[in-house]
C-alpha cells in the first residue's frame, strides 16, 4: 500500500530539479500539479505557494541561513541546501504555518533522506533562525529586501530610478492573475461566461480588453468543462495587449508569427479575425510546435498553420508577401521573473547584450516579408531597455520603418502610466510590474 504523500517532500524534489539540474521551474510545477491532481486542492496550493515562493525569496533566504549556520550554503550538500530553503521559507513568509512544524518536518525529511547525521544541525539552524526572525542580522538592501540579485537592482535603478524600482521589485513578488481569452469563434462570450459560473468559477471583465476575463477561485484549469470544450486559452493580459494592438492596425490578410511557441499571439489573431487572417505561426522548436498544434486543435481552430522554421533563416518565399509580422523575439525573460523566479538566476548582462544582437539579427532578416503599408508589431517580455526602446530605434534608423502613433488604441489603464503617455505617441509602450495589474511587457508597432 503507497504511503502518504508528503507536500513538503515534492516541493524539496522540485527545487533539486530547478536548483541542482537547471530545469525550468514552471515546466516541473506544472508536471508535479499534474501528476498530483488527486491531492486535496490544499495540498496542491501548499505545493505550489512554497515552491514557488522559495525560488522567489531564495536570495533573501540564503543570506539569512548563511547568517546562522558555519557552513555556507554553496558548501552544503544539495538535499540539506534545499531542505533548509523550503524550511526557513514557511518560518519567515507563511503566518499559517507553525514554526515548529516547518523545523520538526524538516528534521524528519533529512533522516529520510539518509542524512541522519545532520539532523541536529538542521534542528539547530532552524530553530535558531525562528527565535530570531523578528531581528534578522541582514542588511536592508533592495536585493535583500525584494530577493533581486544585485546587478538587477542596479540596472533598474539607472534605468528607472529608484522609487520605480521599488514598485516593480515589490510588484515582482505579488499575486499574479490568472488571465484567459475567450474563444468567441465557438460561440459568444457571454454563454461562455456563463459556462464558468456554473462550474463555480469566478471572473473579472478587464478594461479596455472585450474578450478578456480574469479568474477567480477556480481549482484545476485542465479539469474543467469550459477548458475541455475549447472555450479559453491561457494568456497573459499584457501579451494581450499587444494583439490588441495587432487587430487594431491590421483588420485582415497575411500575419506571419515569426517566433511563435507557445503560441498565443497567434492563437488570439485567430480567434479574434474568425477567418479574416491566413497565420503562420513558425518556431525553431519542433516540441514547442507540437504543443501550440494540439492548443489549436482544441480550441477548434481554422486558418492557423504551424511549421518549424529558424527566424535568423531568410525565406526568399515569404519576401513582400506579409500584411502583419508579429516578432514577439527571444529575450531576457526579466519582466515576467515574477511568475518564472528562477529567470533572475540564470540571466546576466552579457546574456542580455547576446539577445539584442540576435534581435536585431531576426528583425534584419524578416523585415523584407512584409509588404509595403504592412505592420510589424515588436514585442518582448523584459523591461531592458537595450532590448525594448533601443530596438525600438534600430528599427527606424537602420530598418527604415515608421512608428505608428498607439495612443487611441490602447486601454486606460496601460495610458495612466506618465512615460506611456509620451511614447505611445512615438509607437511604444512599456508595461511593469507593480505598476501596471500584468507582467512586465514591451509593445512597439510599425509601418513599412
Amino acid at each position: 500500500m503507497q504511503g502518504k504523500i508528503n507536500p513538503r517532500e515534492i516541493v524539496l524534489d522540485l527545487l533539486m530539479e530547478v536548483n541542482e539540474k537547471n530545469t525550468y521551474s514552471h515546466v516541473v510545477l506544472g508536471a508535479a500539479l499534474k501528476k498530483f491532481q488527486y491531492l486535496s486542492k490544499e495540498d496542491r496550493s501548499f505545493i505550489s505557494k512554497v515552491f514557488q515562493g522559495t525560488l522567489e525569496r531564495q536570495i533573501t533566504i540564503d543570506a539569512v541561513i548563511n547568517a546562522y549556520s558555519k557552513v555556507s550554503t554553496t558548501r552544503m550538500k544539495p538535499v540539506i541546501r534545499n531542505l533548509l530553503r523550503l524550511s526557513v521559507y514557511q518560518i519567515l513568509y507563511l503566518e499559517k504555518i507553525p514554526d515548529s512544524a516547518a523545523v520538526n518536518e524538516a528534521v524528519k525529511l533529512a533522516v529520510k533522506r539518509h542524512f541522519d547525521s545532520l539532523r541536529g544541525f538542521v534542528n539547530g539552524v532552524l530553530r535558531n533562525i525562528s527565535r530570531n526572525k523578528e531581528d534578522l542580522p541582514i542588511e536592508d538592501t533592495l536585493s535583500l529586501r525584494y530577493s533581486m540579485p544585485e546587478w538587477l537592482c542596479e540596472e533598474f535603478v539607472e534605468e528607472y530610478g529608484e522609487e520605480t524600482t521599488k514598485k516593480i521589485l515589490q510588484g515582482f513578488l505579488e499575486r499574479k492573475p490568472m488571465y484567459i481569452h475567450l474563444n468567441t469563434s465557438l460561440q459568444e462570450k457571454e454563454a461562455w461566461m456563463k459556462a464558468l459560473f456554473e462550474e463555480g468559477v469566478k471572473v473579472r471583465e478587464v478594461e479596455g480588453l472585450s474578450d478578456t476575463l480574469e479568474l477567480q477561485e477556480y481549482d484545476y484549469l485542465e479539469g474543467l468543462s469550459t477548458y475541455q470544450k475549447g472555450g479559453f486559452h491561457i494568456q497573459d493580459v499584457s501579451s494581450q495587449v499587444a494583439d490588441l494592438v495587432a487587430y487594431s492596425l491590421v483588420s485582415s490578410g497575411n500575419v506571419l508569427d515569426v517566433c511563435a511557441a507557445p503560441g498565443g499571439k497567434s492563437i488570439h489573431l485567430a480567434i479574434h479575425g474568425n477567418g479574416a487572417y491566413t497565420i503562420e505561426s513558425r518556431d525553431v522548436s519542433p516540441r514547442k510546435l507540437a504543443m501550440m498544434d494540439a492548443e489549436i486543435e482544441r480550441l477548434q481552430l481554422q486558418h492557423i498553420s504551424t511549421k518549424v522554421y529558424d527566424a535568423c533563416q531568410k525565406d526568399e518565399s515569404k519576401k513582400g508577401s506579409v500584411d502583419l509580422l508579429l516578432c514577439d523575439l527571444p529575450c531576457s525573460g526579466i519582466g515576467i521573473i515574477g511568475r518564472k523566479s528562477d529567470i533572475k538566476y540564470r540571466m546576466n548582462k552579457e546574456s542580455q547584450m547576446d539577445l539584442v544582437k540576435l534581435q536585431q539579427d531576426i528583425l534584419a532578416n524578416v523585415v523584407d516579408d512584409l509588404k509595403d503599408q504592412g505592420i510589424l508589431i515588436y514585442s518582448t517580455c523584459t523591461i531592458h531597455k537595450a532590448e525594448n526602446e533601443g530596438n525600438v530605434n534600430y528599427i527606424k534608423e537602420t530598418l527604415g520603418l515608421t512608428p505608428v502613433d498607439l495612443t487611441r488604441i490602447l486601454p486606460a489603464w496601460v495610458m495612466d502610466y506618465e512615460r506611456n503617455q509620451e511614447t505611445a505617441k512615438q509607437g511604444y509602450v512599456q508595461l511593469l510590474p507593480g505598476i501596471h495589474p500584468c507582467d512586465g511587457f514591451f509593445i512597439s508597432a510599425f509601418r513599412k
